[in-house]
């Protein structure tokens, strides 16, 4: 069996980083990903940094097959795509992301019902609130059972003791800070 080149390798990577980036974890699995590091690759830096290696790596392999005018032609179009996917790549990176931000946590004996705000990295007139019942409420990957979009009002507050869902009381608690 020949041994695979080295470049064929690389681009095979890239494109599986590129489509791995390109997965929705967070709707499709019902979780919820707590860690700011694994949010920004779950939210496309993955998938732009596959991009740029998949142009870094890729591209010199077709300008190799190729000559004359159309050569001259694709090394312009490659020194702009690496232009563009590295830029791009580099606002994912540094880029604010917006994510779900606790309010109120309340217990009812294993479960519990976080009621969540929308935190945009730029002011914004539109309020997002959300419901999310689960049983992991501390962790890195929060798994989601149960979620209801838009909530109630009196859900909302900031200093509720105790609210109603799912015809069953529920106390408010504090988590400990991440």
């Amino acid at each position: 069996m020949p041994k695979t080149n080295w470049k064929v390798k690389l681009l095979i990577f890239s494109i599986v980083i590129t489509l791995l980036g390109f997965v929705q974890w967070e709707s499709w699995f019902n979780i919820e990903i707590r860690n700011h590091i694994l949010q920004n690759l779950a939210d496309g830096e993955l998938a732009c940094a596959g991009i740029f290696l998949l142009v870094c790596t890729g591209f010199p392999m077709i300008l190799n097959h190729t000559r004359g005018v159309m050569q001259g032609f694709l090394f312009f179009i490659y020194a702009l795509l690496i232009l563009i996917s590295g830029i791009a790549c580099l606002f994912s990176t540094i880029g604010p992301l917006s994510n779900w931000e606790d309010v109120n946590v309340y217990r009812n004996g294993t479960d519990y019902v976080i009621v969540q705000r929308m935190d945009y990295p730029v002011p914004i007139e539109r309020e997002d609130w959300r419901l999310i019942r689960t049983t992991s409420p501390a962790g890195t990957f929060r798994l989601i059972e149960e979620q209801q979009n838009p909530i109630p009002d009196e859900t909302r507050t900031k200093n509720g003791i105790e609210i109603t869902f799912a015809n069953k009381t529920w106390h408010k608690v504090s988590l400990p800070e991440d």
